[in-house]
């Protein structure tokens, strides 16, 4: 079973997600699929109720990421949108302020956390990326897959993925994204 159909607080964490996009009035979603995209599309069919879904599948699904499956959406996005990993469980009231463009969501850095984290400037800008938690926790800040972006901001992303994908470069990905900010 694809990740997003787990079942979490009795409904697959994909039906959460739903739930947010309805209470934030979003119409239209674009899902990029792999791993058993049938199960999706079939969930979806059923309970995505008015919401208009379009379909990337990945085929590469197994050797590549998810800044991969993103890129391949490029042709549906031509507007500000909201970028959300479909593994994500959160109160659905979070989600209000995401519907502004150029936001990310950002946690205080809890001791079982590890991965990308941000600084903020002053502004509360992101001002350095780092690839693993620092010894400056306090002043550091963790990514929690949710960002939303302008289509300037989008178009940046973009160029930048366009770059490494046609290049394979071996930057470190999580490091350009945020260095649009």
């Amino acid at each position: 079973m694809p990740k997003c159909l787990t079942i979490i607080k009795g409904k697959p964490i994909l039906q959460h997600l739903l739930d947010a996009f309805c209470l934030q009035g979003i119409k239209k979603i674009i899902i990029a699929t792999g791993y058993l995209e049938h199960h999706i599309r079939a969930y979806m069919n059923q309970y995505a109720q008015d919401i208009q879904v379009e379909y990337v599948f990945n085929p590469n699904y197994k050797t590549t990421n998810n800044i991969y499956s993103l890129w391949l959406t490029r042709q549906f996005i031509n507007e500000a949108f909201v970028l959300v990993e479909s593994d994500l469980i959160f109160d659905v009231n979070f989600f209000a302020p995401m519907v502004y463009p150029d936001c990310i969501a950002l946690s205080i850095i809890l001791p079982w956390m590890n991965g990308t984290n941000v600084s903020l400037n002053d502004d509360n800008q992101v001002e350095a990326v780092h690839m693993s938690i620092s010894a400056n926790q306090h002043q550091c800040y963790k990514t929690v897959n949710i960002c939303s972006l302008s289509l300037n901001s989008w178009y940046k992303v973009l160029d930048r993925m366009d770059n490494y994908i046609f290049e394979k470069n071996s930057i470190i990905i999580m490091k350009w994204f945020f260095q649009i900010w």
